[in-house]
């Protein structure tokens, strides 16, 4: 079994059921912060932006709408990763981890 190194550093947000961890290859998807739901490679990611609200499901926004106005933009944005084969990963993304995330992203890139 291969296993990647974390990066340190590399919780990308702390939600209460749902958290992202950055590894050198993957965003983890993790419920509670301990168990693995979904990988996503980073090579596999197309682009990484700021998300709409409707780009997000119903009970999502529903949730979450605070952090679609300017106030929770500024305190923490919903950001939207779309990979190459069509996946969709909405994220709440805190203090920089967004500059974190595409740093990964132009190195797994330029490293391609």
């Amino acid at each position: 079994m291969q296993t990647h190194a974390k990066v340190p550093g590399s919780n990308l947000d702390h939600g209460l059921l749902v958290t992202h961890e950055l590894t050198t290859e993957h965003i983890v998807k993790k419920l509670f912060g301990f168990i693995p739901l979904q990988k996503i490679p980073i090579k596999d990611i197309h682009y990484l932006r700021l998300a709409t609200y409707q780009e997000v499901t119903p009970a999502y926004f529903m949730f979450n709408w605070f952090f679609f106005t300017p106030a929770g933009r500024s305190l923490c944005p919903v950001y939207v990763v779309y990979t190459r084969k069509s996946k969709r990963l909405v994220m709440k993304l805190r203090g920089g981890s967004h500059y974190k995330l595409r740093r990964a992203i132009a190195a797994r890139k330029i490293a391609a």
